[in-house]
């Protein structure tokens, strides 16, 4: 960040490559399709260039980016006033598995997808940082500025909900891959 605040462009390029892909998998699970995903990922980079004279290394770089990739989201969410989505790899199916394989893991996007809309927007937040975003609690709770144990209740209930809400729509914990 200290060179991309430079004005090093390849400083910055290696940056948004060392961060794309985290980023996008945590903006997917609260997006509605694909195209919104690379569109906020993207609104994530050009907002982190103008800022980066303005970070401070006071805390982990992860938090400071995925407090821009949350505050998008939820903008977005609230423009948009729709549901989150899973993203569905479009990839999916295409190794030989056929239509019929492609369809079962869209029906099963949608049901995960269903069933995380129904949680509460603090434990769908929490799962999403956790589990996508790969930051440990005590990242999240520099992020949502929350303590770390808290956070740890909302994945654990995020989880139990989850699975609940599944089971409910007929989806097996062996049906969906950890």
């Amino acid at each position: 960040m200290r060179r991309t605040a430079e004005g090093d462009g390849e400083a910055f390029a290696m940056l948004v490559r060392r961060w794309e892909g985290r980023v996008a998998r945590v903006l997917a699970p609260l997006v509605e399709c694909r195209q919104d995903v690379e569109d906020l990922r993207q609104e994530t980079f050009v907002r982190v260039l103008p800022a980066s004279d303005r970070y401070r290394q006071q805390g982990a770089f992860s938090t400071w980016l995925f407090r821009i990739v949350l505050n998008l989201a939820r903008d977005d969410a609230r423009r948009r006033r729709r549901r989150p989505r899973i993203f569905v790899d479009e990839r999916a199916g295409r190794d030989g598995a056929g239509p019929p394989a492609e369809a079962t893991r869209h029906e099963l996007a949608e049901a995960v997808a269903d069933a995380l809309e129904s949680l509460p927007s603090e434990l769908r937040e929490a799962l999403v940082l956790k589990h996508y975003g790969e930051l440990t609690f005590a990242e999240m709770a520099e992020l949502l500025r929350t303590p770390a144990s808290t956070l740890k209740s909302r994945v654990a209930l995020a989880h139990r909900r989850l699975r609940g809400e599944l089971a409910r729509r007929g989806v097996r914990d062996a049906d969906v891959e950890p």
